[in-house]
């Protein structure tokens, strides 16, 4: 049987499989609306896309477990998979889940299919709005990511309330 929800293909395939699908498919996309629209506009309309797609998953993630920084971390899984991120946890308990990636193979993958200027938004971008969506009352800081040139990313998760 096909899977059915994002969650379901996230399971089957992982995400850095999906990424490179995805970026295959935008590539061609980003090129074709860039000549009709320019490149700031087609910028904010991938940028925006993608926003609403990740604010979905996240929505959807969260019915499978529910929405508590613990079920959000327990389905990370996918993420990982295959040594896709190295990380180095900072800190885990029920309101803070801070960790640093030190390798990551989005950022790899990316740079490689020349999408540098585009890959921020084609995945650091929804970790924020994948949470948005599975929470709200968990709020994600990051002030530096590979992507970005920086030596790791920091990822700060902390429940609000």
């Amino acid at each position: 049987m096909a899977p059915t929800n994002d969650n379901e293909i996230n399971q089957k395939i992982g995400i850095l499989l999906r990424r490179e699908i995805e970026a295959k498919l935008i590539i061609k996309l980003r090129d074709f609306m860039s000549n009709e629209l320019g490149e700031n506009k087609t910028r904010h309309i991938i940028r925006e896309v993608i926003k609403g797609i990740a604010i979905d998953q996240g929505n959807e993630l969260s019915k499978i477990k529910g929405n508590s920084l613990d079920a959000f971390i327990d389905r990370q899984e996918p993420w990982t998979r295959d040594g896709s991120l190295e990380t180095e946890i900072i800190k885990k308990d029920t309101k803070s889940y801070h960790y640093n990636v030190t390798k990551c193979k989005y950022s790899e993958m990316y740079k490689l299919m020349g999408l540098e200027e585009i890959g921020f938004d084609l995945s650091c971008n929804r970790d924020f709005n994948l949470v948005a969506g599975f929470n709200k009352n968990i709020k994600l800081k990051r002030t530096k990511t590979l992507m970005q040139g920086d030596s790791y990313c920091d990822f700060r998760y902390d429940v609000e309330n």
